[in-house]
């Protein structure tokens, strides 16, 4: 082909890109009209012809992988194969240069699954094979959470090269927004998390240059994976890859208008793709441009949404969300960001009120932007802009509730000024300081000094408490809570952050020293009492999910399963969220779902450990985040690694609140738990026993709730080791502790029971396991009916227990614990096995 007829070929198909673009919103029926009566060559009408056909049509590689559509079995010739340490067993989807399988390794890590590509022999050119390889290199260099990795590559015995990546099974981005409801501000989230994957490509000079709904997929846990960097070009090349057309391969819809012109590609082309990303998630279509009018801008967003439910995002769009848009769709690509880390960074800008880059840029635009963000710390600020409109009545107006904000602040500071004096070294002498005593006069004489200001009472006192509650003197936490919530209530005071803080404090320390129902009752009357709290708009609505009453396991997992896409949208790293994580982990696992489990608190541990910067005041939250991952993992029989994590989260506690705190009283349990796993007895006893020191050198006022806990882990460990004499010892006290904090109905108290009489039993002292034994049956069976579980193996113990007396009575009870078995889900399978062994050992004691 000569020159003059490659250029004449590429002017055709930049035609039918830009007839392509504009006829794709018609319905099909216009289509045909619309294309026949368009100004544009012979040539140029056909291949717009040919793609809207195919528009219709997509490829199966468009497709979630999981989901191939029925008789789209394509090569599968290949399945059962092996290639490199991968074993080819089913076939994902097909596209013009490769396939894709899905793999499982034969080798360590075994079982491990990933998606192998492998170039099709269509493809299996010169260029092809250089266009393959180079898709490979680009994997290689990125290694980011929103971008699935690189696993492993080859080449066939054939010569074919392949290459295995992580296996992404979700749904399209565009798909997930609207099955989960997303609003606005989710969506946004959504795309930030494509963003920050696209600024690491950038990073690293790579543009992928084809971002659009079906590269982007949504995993269960809500993270969005950018895909398919097949067509990526590295800024160090000279040129862009051309195909046998004359272009290279995107999706016209979401591509710059320089793709479409064959002009320049640079990071920029990749903002205008995430800014046809983001005008999809909000409007449900691509941009969209004037017809016969290639040189316009694309129509504002804000004048798309126009029916009459759409009101709020139209007014949305007209700000600075539509401003970043329109700036991000800019046909000129000098106008829009410069890559995809500086349009996150604007979008960011709109989600926390500061102004953005693609606004104009005025003083009073930047005025209104600081007051939005300060409305109670900005009275002055905020009385220079009304009086733009008010006049000096409004400026007079809003500067003396400055003075009156103010002064409460100054009387606030000044007071505990006065009362910190306690810790003045003037003051003091020579008397180490006593924070506790410091609280305590704070809380008492507060109501005494403002007498008429109920206002400032509440604030000192929920300032107080919390800190009471971070110096684990729970007890004195709960009255001064107590006291600032009452203020609030009698006074009629909005529901702000502060005040609900104030209240799951409150039921946090309750739950802390015991007093389970007691916390349970408060968690659900602030939750009732705040209008706010049943559509979760604050992370603490969130996080008053966790202390509302017990309920049972799968109840409450219900309950949180059902609130975790809106407690999603929360950010990575904050309090509420790690708390919310940790807890739907537990009763994941607790429901008989450990992989379940690991992944949602694996993800977050692995999110929050990439933050550049973790809130300092939250490393105890994630030591409680660590502490429940080494639980799942133990859960899996990955007792290694269980140990390795919660070892990390004790020497995190050390770091930060030092080696004798009440922080590492319940990680210290945790891993000696886990060293009792692994046989490492001595070491867990020696573990256990550091965290009931320092949990007894504590006082009453601290984590109470603790002391049964490390009973019962003691127990079992000395259990473990063969010294059944000393884990009776440690369960009889373990009784007696859940008993003077509360939790004598608690599963856990039959449990120990059993325990003690599967440990008599081992002494020989058959009279005393059968008395044992028959009060944990008794007790599981009234308290907790539905526990069947447990209920089974406690018959199985009283089985054992009779038989050692040779009553006649105990192979009833082995086979009721069997019949209990087969109703308990998914345990049954274990618990059958279990009561089989049960009624062989009962059998051969009987006759002896």
């Amino acid at each position: 082909m000569s020159e003059r007829e490659t250029r004449a070929d590429a002017e055709h198909w930049q035609a039918a890109l830009r007839l392509y673009e504009a006829l794709l919103d018609l319905p099909a029926e216009a289509r045909a009209e619309a294309l026949s009566r368009a100004d544009a060559a012979p040539e140029a009408r056909e291949r717009a012809a040919r793609m809207l056909a195919a528009d219709g049509q997509p490829s199966v590689l468009d497709v979630p992988l999981g989901n191939v559509p029925a008789g789209d079995t394509g090569p599968t010739d290949l399945v059962g194969r092996r290639l490199g340490r991968w074993l080819l067993t089913g076939l994902l989807g097909q596209g013009g240069m490769s396939v894709v399988y899905r793999a499982r390794s034969l080798a360590p890590p075994a079982g491990q699954e990933a998606a192998l590509k492998l170039l099709s022999m269509a493809a299996a050119t010169t260029a092809g094979r250089a266009r393959f390889e180079r898709e490979i290199e680009i994997l290689v260099r990125l290694r980011h959470p929103g971008i699935a990795p690189l696993y492993d590559a080859g080449v066939g015995a054939d010569g074919t090269p392949w290459f295995a990546m992580a296996l992404v099974e979700g749904v399209d981005i565009a798909a997930w927004c609207r099955e989960q409801g997303l609003g606005v501000a989710q969506r946004v989230e959504l795309l930030l998390q494509v963003c920050d994957a696209v600024a690491h490509a950038h990073r690293h000079l790579v543009i992928h240059r084809d971002i659009k709904p079906s590269n982007v997929l949504v995993d269960a846990e809500g993270r969005a994976i950018l895909l398919d960097f097949g067509i990526s070009r590295i800024l160090a090349e000279g040129t862009a890859e051309i195909t046998g057309t004359g272009r290279y391969a995107f999706t016209p819809r979401y591509a710059a208008p320089e793709q479409i012109d064959g002009g320049a590609i640079t990071t920029a082309t990749d903002v205008y793709s995430l800014g046809s990303l983001l005008h999809a998630l909000l409007l449900g279509s691509a941009p969209q441009f004037p017809p016969n009018a290639p040189d316009t801008e694309c129509v504002d967003p804000a004048k798309i949404a126009k029916r009459e439910e759409d009101r709020a995002l139209r007014k949305t769009l007209s700000g600075d969300l539509g401003a970043i848009l329109r700036k991000a769709l800019a046909r000129d690509p000098e106008k829009r960001h410069a890559g995809a880390a500086e349009l996150a960074a604007d979008l960011r800008a709109w989600r926390e009120g500061r102004p953005v880059s693609a606004h104009h840029d005025g003083g009073f635009y930047r005025l209104r932007r600081f007051v939005g963000r300060h409305k109670l710390a900005s009275g002055l600020t905020a009385a220079l802009a009304l009086s733009l409109v008010a006049g000096i009545a409004g400026v007079a107006w809003q500067a003396e509730d400055a003075r009156r904000q103010a002064a409460r602040a100054n009387l606030t500071r000044e007071f505990l000024l006065e009362i910190f004096a306690e810790a003045d070294l003037m003051t003091r002498g020579t008397r180490p300081p006593d924070i506790r005593l410091v609280l305590e006069k704070a809380a008492s004489q507060a109501p005494q000094r403002f007498t008429e200001r109920p206002e400032l009472q509440a604030d000192i006192l929920y300032l107080v408490g919390r800190l009471q509650r971070l110096n684990m003197d729970n007890r004195a936490a709960v009255g001064t809570l107590r006291a600032a919530l009452a203020l609030d209530e009698r006074s009629g005071a909005p529901w702000t952050d502060e005040r609900r803080r104030a209240a799951r404090t409150l039921s946090q320390a309750l739950r802390m020293l015991g007093e389970r129902e007691e916390a349970g009752r408060e968690a659900q009357a602030w939750m009732a009492a705040d209008p706010e709290a049943p559509a979760l708009t604050s992370p603490v609505h969130c996080g008053g999910l966790l202390d509302l009453p017990d309920q049972t396991d799968h109840e409450r997992r219900e309950r949180l399963e059902s609130a975790w896409p809106r407690c999603r949208t929360f950010p990575v790293g904050s309090r509420e969220r790690m708390m919310f994580v940790t807890r739907l982990s537990q009763v994941r696992r607790a429901t008989g779902d450990p992989e379940g489990a690991l992944a949602v608190s694996g993800a977050e541990d692995a999110a929050v450990a990439a933050l550049p910067n973790l809130d300092p005041t939250l490393w105890s939250d994630w030591t409680v985040l660590k502490a429940e991952l080494g639980l799942t993992l133990a859960a899996l029989d990955r007792h290694e690694e269980s140990a390795e994590v919660s070892a990390a989260s004790i020497r995190l506690a050390e770091r930060h609140a030092g080696p004798d705190s009440a922080f590492v009283v319940g990680l210290l349990r945790v891993h000696g738990a886990r060293l009792s796993d692994l046989g490492r007895h001595d070491e867990a006893q020696a573990a256990l026993e550091r965290a009931w020191t320092i949990n007894q050198r504590l006082g009453d006022g601290h984590i109470r709730s603790e002391d049964p806990a490390l009973l019962f882990n003691l127990g079992a460990n000395a259990m473990e080791a063969g010294r059944h004499q000393d884990a009776i010892g440690y369960w009889e006290r373990c009784l007696e502790a859940m008993a003077g904090s509360g939790q004598q109905d608690h599963t856990h108290y039959g449990i120990t029971l059993r325990l003690i009489s599967e440990s008599q039993r081992a002494l020989d002292d058959f009279a005393g396991a059968t008395e044992t034994a028959s009060q944990a049956v008794a007790f599981l069976e009234l308290r907790h009916p539905k526990r069947t579980d447990l209920r089974s193996e406690a018959e199985f113990a009283y089985c054992l227990a009779l038989a050692g007396l040779s009553s006649d009575r105990a192979l009833s009870h082995c086979r009721r614990g069997t019949a209990l078995a087969g109703e308990s889900g998914t345990r049954s399978p274990e618990l059958l096995e279990k009561g089989r062994q049960a009624e062989i050992e009962a059998s051969g004691l009987l006759e002896r």
